[in-house]
């Protein structure tokens, strides 16, 4: 019978079916599934014993090895481990452990009995944490932003029931840096569903930290952003926690707007806080790179930039943002606020940005815009120079104005001065450009020149030593600090550089001059200094003759003195 047939597992010994080709427990190749009698009557009975022979060309457990039966209770171990960790791995990805079956197996009184049905305690530990538990719906991050709505079929509001249903959705808004000094003030509004506030990007992008006071006298700090647009100059700020439960003003959309339709704007223009004025929708504008704008007169003043401009319904049309200063009731709204909250939506899930970090951004995207007008100026003082000084200057004075750092704007303004015959404002403007930059070899030729004019031989020379190391293949500074040389003295230095020059350019007319210049000095002083030679040799000889003359005649005297 099959019932009392057996197969042991060679690597766990594990009782198998004879006709199985792998053990079920561990996945070993069974050798004796592929030789297996076909029927009952072939197979090898049941034994009692240690071990399961079988026929000679058959598996047998005796023909094993002595170090792989002792191996045989290691890996046996470490397969049940395996097994465990694939169990709880296959868990937790919601999938059952696999079991053996009841027919897997065949159970003989020597083999051990099929596993229980019955969870074991992993799988219990499994169930009640993970499997059995329902799969909880992930929960929406909430729009800060509700959508826009149509305006009501109901008669619009008087302006004085406007106020009171918009007024506690206002607030006044104050910008702090870092050290809680304030950098701007304006003004915003609460929107549906309560828990942000709208505003200008340009009331916020110089904070780090913005003051939200609301018409009760409350008030809270935010150092977050939820959306910014510098260009499109809107801003959302979270609500703090301790200014929630005010219901918020709700949006319109862009076709409910109309010429000539009355509006309302709330903010605080100059300070005056909680002000509303009133007029009509002048005209809409598009913009070719910026939003829609909203034209009223509605008067609008610095510190309400950022308010609501609402209709009758007490709905909001735009955020007040700008007003022309040399002309009268031309003020301005950002409209297609239904775009503002779409962008919201879609971004809803980014997270906040650090209001220091977009006053970062906000102050070297600003920097870089000066620093291109200041460009533009230098370019347009360069056309200048030689044909109106005053006005390259006047424009020199801009380009430095925008970008202090614009160390070009220096050393074109110095080359004015220094061609104005102005060497002390040349040397002010040369200084401060080599001080910004380092780099710019003509900056240290340029200076150099005007130390010459100075009669300062000595920082001259040091200003073209630094020119010429910093591009040694330019003839001017090695001609320039032959000059130099030359006032010096230092005719042979000078010619050297002026040879240097000529071998850079041979065709440099001022290299040539200055070294035939400095040739014929040298042969000059070569004549002149045997001149002096032989001059002195005959003077020597004089000299000597003289001597002698005198000690013939101190001899004589001697003797007549002696005679006497």
């Amino acid at each position: 019978m099959n019932e009392h047939l057996e197969l042991k597992c060679p690597l766990c010994g594990f009782v198998v079916a004879p006709e199985r080709a792998r053990c079920p427990a561990c996945g070993e190749t069974l050798p004796q599934s592929a030789k297996a009698p076909q029927d009952a009557a072939t197979a090898t009975p049941s034994v009692t014993g240690p071990a399961l022979t079988t026929s000679p060309k058959q598996f047998s457990v005796t023909s094993m090895d002595t170090g792989r039966r002792r191996l045989a209770p290691v890996l046996a171990f470490l397969v049940v481990v395996s097994a465990a960790s694939l169990s709880v791995y296959f868990a937790f990805r919601a999938k059952p452990p696999a079991r053996l079956g009841a027919d897997d197996l065949i159970v003989t009184p020597h083999a051990k009995p099929a596993p229980s049905k019955e969870p074991d305690f992993i799988d219990g530990l499994i169930d009640k944490h993970v499997g059995n538990q329902p799969s909880r719906p992930q929960q929406q991050a909430r729009s800060p932003i509700a959508a826009p709505e149509k305006k009501p079929s109901t008669p619009p509001l008087s302006p004085e029931a406007v106020y009171q249903k918009a007024k506690g959705a206002v607030v006044v808004l104050r910008s702090l840096d870092g050290f809680g000094n304030t950098q701007a003030t304006g003004s915003g509004f609460v929107v549906k569903p309560g828990i942000a506030v709208i505003t200008n990007a340009h009331v916020i992008t110089m904070a780090e930290d913005v003051e939200i006071k609301m018409l009760d006298g409350r008030s809270g700090r935010v150092a977050e952003a939820l959306w910014v647009d510098v260009e499109g100059d809107l801003a959302v700020l979270p609500l703090p926690a301790t200014l929630q439960g005010v219901e918020g003003l709700s949006l319109t959309f862009d076709d409910e707007v109309a010429v000539g339709e009355q509006v309302l704007a709330l903010g605080a223009p100059k300070g005056m806080e909680f002000t509303m004025t009133s007029g009509i929708v002048s005209q809409i504008r598009d913009q070719r790179d910026g939003p829609r704008l909203i034209q009223t007169d509605a008067s609008i003043s610095p510190g309400s930039s950022g308010g609501p401009l609402l209709n009758r319904f007490g709905q909001v049309l735009g955020v007040t943002t700008s007003a022309l200063v040399d002309a009268n009731n031309l003020n301005f709204a950002i409209g297609q606020l239904g775009v503002l909250a779409f962008k919201i939506e879609s971004q809803k899930d980014a997270g906040r940005t650090s209001l220091r970090k977009v006053a970062a951004d906000n102050r070297h995207n600003r920097e870089i815009d000066k620093a291109i007008e200041g460009v533009k100026k230098q370019i347009e003082g360069v056309k200048k120079v030689g044909k109106d000084d005053a006005g390259a200057l006047r424009d020199f004075d801009e380009a430095i104005r925008l970008d202090p750092r614009n160390a070009k704007a220096y050393f074109f303004r110095g080359c004015v001065h220094y061609n104005r015959k102005e060497n002390a404002e040349a040397l002010r403007d040369l200084d401060m450009a080599i001080q910004i930059d380092q780099t710019q070899w003509d900056f240290y030729y340029q200076r150099g020149i005007s130390r010459a004019k100075f009669v300062n031989y000595a920082g001259a020379i040091e200003d073209f030593n630094s020119a010429i190391k910093l591009n040694p293949r330019v003839p001017d500074p090695w001609v320039q600090r032959a000059h130099v040389r030359s006032r010096q003295g230092d005719n042979a230095g000078c010619l050297r550089d002026a040879l240097k020059a000529l071998e850079l350019d041979p065709n440099c007319v001022e290299a040539s001059q200055t070294a035939n210049a400095a040739r014929e000095v040298l042969e000059l002083q070569a004549k002149l200094n045997q001149m002096d030679e032989d001059r002195r040799k005959a003077a020597a000889q004089r000299v000597a003759a003289a001597q002698k003359a005198f000690a013939a005649e101190q001899k004589a005297e001697a003797k007549r003195v002696a005679a006497a």
